[in-house]
């Protein structure tokens, strides 16, 4: 009962700290602030976007915090920014690279960490991928910490897709392919085409065999 009292005070003091955060950066009096933590830029008066900017600064330190707490002990801390992921995705290491393709990955999720795959597990997919740069895929010293297991859900950008997500863009694909079809869109038909059969191959057990579900 105690802990259950703890976690919460703790939850509601974080809530506090992110909200006074918030407050202080709309405070300056100008139409347009920049939220704190995440770096992102927000009207004043947007409530809606300044709500949903709290929630995702709130899961981006969270995500921080478990990143620190299981991540790999020579990892550097969980970049939050757009600046700071793309500056670790340009790194000479190759390691401090990986932590960057995963902060992206985490940060297009919503940096709900509890969906994505942990990262020794991500990494192990991102080692298995055939997109995978080469320096990547094959640093022997990589592959002796993360061995190469296949992982569905990883794109082409290194990021990590839910089934949900990747099922919907077909959908919606699909029905702009019947649409082009009855129009006559030879162009749009193969285009459109072309990226179904790229998302097919994200989840290549799900959908390899029905590239467009549309005859």
């Amino acid at each position: 009962m105690c802990n259950e009292i703890l976690v919460e005070l703790c939850a509601r003091e974080f809530e506090y700290l992110v909200d006074a955060m918030f407050e202080k950066a709309r405070a300056s009096g100008d139409k347009f602030f920049c939220a704190p933590i995440i770096n992102r830029l927000c009207a004043v008066q947007n409530e809606t976007h300044v709500a949903k900017l709290k929630q995702l600064t709130r899961a981006a330190l969270a995500a921080r915090t478990h990143f620190r707490q299981h991540g790999p002990s020579w990892a550097p801390l969980l970049p939050l920014t757009f600046a700071e992921i793309n500056a670790m995705q340009r790194a000479e290491s190759n390691r401090v690279e990986l932590v960057g393709h995963y902060a992206s990955s985490l940060m297009m999720l919503g940096w709900d960490y509890q969906t994505h795959p942990p990262f020794h597990v991500y990494v192990g997919g991102v080692m298995a991928y055939e997109h995978t740069p080469g320096y990547l895929r094959n640093d022997a010293d990589l592959r002796h910490e993360f061995p190469p297991r296949p992982l569905e859900g990883l794109d082409q950008a290194l990021g990590w897709r839910t089934l949900e997500e990747i099922t919907q863009l077909r959908q919606t694909l699909i029905h702009q392919l019947r649409r082009c079809r009855k129009s006559a869109d030879a162009n749009w038909v193969q285009a459109i085409t072309e990226e179904i059969a790229e998302l097919s191959q994200i989840y290549p057990s799900k959908f390899a065999l029905q590239p467009n579900m549309c005859s």
